[in-house]
């Protein structure tokens, strides 16, 4: 069973017509992932200086979260928690500076993660 499905996922990767390369390998996609990267990294960096603010609309945050949206073949409505928590007035990121900084350490390590299981290890530590 292993040999059929490695060749048939063989045969996905070599079409040059496949999701896989018109998709996930799309030059404008990759550049997407690494602005993404970026964003989250300057998420971080506002976080450990303090200067996160307590609104997520025109945050840094909210940058990052409509580009990963953007994606939306993946990511359809991953905006959603972060656009409507705050409205519910449930003590989050905004109100709590120790979520707040759970949430920066949490982002910092998954930004050295390699694989999907680093980051539900990271996501669950």
């Amino acid at each position: 069973m292993t040999d059929a499905l490695d060749n048939l996922i063989d045969h996905w990767k070599c079409d040059p017509l496949s999701t896989y390369n018109t998709w996930f390998l799309w030059e404008e996609r990759l550049k997407n992932v690494r602005s993404i990267r970026q964003g989250i990294r300057q998420v971080i960096s506002q976080i450990e200086a303090g200067t996160f603010g307590n609104a997520y609309r025109g945050s840094a945050l909210e940058i990052v979260v409509k580009s990963v949206a953007e994606q939306q073949q993946i990511f359809k409505g991953a905006d959603h928690a972060f656009l409507w928590k705050p409205k519910l007035r449930i003590p989050d990121i905004y109100e709590n500076a120790e979520n707040q900084r759970a949430f920066g350490r949490l982002l910092s390590v998954c930004d050295c993660c390699d694989s999907a299981d680093a980051i539900i290890a990271a996501i669950r530590g």
